[in-house]
């Protein structure tokens, strides 16, 4: 057993869209380091096996701009987005994932989302050019993604908030054996050891379960609200700014204040909000 911080920083990487989407996907198997020893194009491998897989979460994981200089289809878009927390608009700008352009209802838009998933490895990534943007377009303000590092308990209080994307580490396909566990500030040292007892106890029997040929997917039912996870979070600046409202105020969980302030003041200091 080990004891983590609870923690949040945000991911700042310029990588192909391709390597960014397959290193988000490795958080659901704790091996996030393993991606810097592949090619964009196996990165390009895995991101298609998602897609072939189902797992269209992992598209959701970076949001493009594109510029639809088609008045139809940009009709087309707002209606079938009106109101929808994943895509934004500015002007003729969409702000979207992947996932949004291959699920959607517009033709253009699907093809659109099979070229790009379909690249022939440009680092790039670019888009077609009836969608690429002019340089007036750059002021549109990025999503911005933020990995986390908390309990299980304050990760189920985050993925409320739904304008947001999601990868979290899966303890289906991570070994819990070594467990890592978060202590409330509001333990004091008798209740702290409690606590630490209660997690030992849960370790030792999921390593007996596991010795006995339970599966991790069935192993895990024992585990604590305080064990810890990792998840990524992507959303707009706007929504940012509404999860600092409320998960910065003092009625808020003590955990997510320790995550969420200083978080909020690196998002000050670099001015994203």
């Amino acid at each position: 057993m080990r004891i983590v911080e609870p923690k949040a920083q945000i991911v700042d990487n310029d990588w192909p869209i391709e390597r960014k989407l397959a290193w988000a996907a490795a958080i659901c198997y704790d091996k996030q380091d393993s991606i810097a020893g592949l090619s964009d194009d196996e990165c390009l491998k895995k991101v298609q096996n998602y897609y072939d897989r189902g797992h269209m979460s992992v598209l959701e994981m970076h949001r493009m701009k594109i510029k639809l200089f088609s008045s139809g289809l940009l009709s087309v878009a707002k209606n079938e987005y009106r109101g929808t927390p994943w895509v934004d608009f500015r002007g003729r700008i969409m702000v979207a994932s992947l996932r949004v352009l291959l699920e959607s209802q517009a033709p253009e838009l699907r093809a659109l989302g099979k070229t790009l998933l379909q690249h022939d490895g440009d680092k790039a990534w670019p888009l077609p050019p009836a969608y690429r943007l002019s340089s007036a377009s750059l002021g549109v303000a990025e999503p911005v993604m933020v990995r986390v590092e908390c309990s299980l308990n304050i990760a189920t209080q985050i993925v409320r908030h739904r304008p947001c994307s999601f990868l979290q580490m899966s303890q289906r396909y991570t070994d819990m054996s070594d467990l890592p566990v978060i202590i409330p500030d509001v333990a004091d040292k008798e209740t702290g050891k409690v606590m630490l007892a209660a997690a030992d106890y849960a370790e030792t029997t999921y390593k007996t379960l596991r010795d006995q040929g339970l599966k991790r997917q069935a192993a895990r039912f024992v585990l604590p609200n305080m064990t810890a996870t990792k998840l990524l979070v992507l959303t707009s600046v706007h929504h940012w700014r509404h999860i600092f409202r409320l998960r910065c105020d003092k009625a808020a969980d003590p955990e997510m204040q320790r995550i969420m302030i200083p978080l909020e003041a690196e998002f000050n200091r670099r001015g994203l909000i």
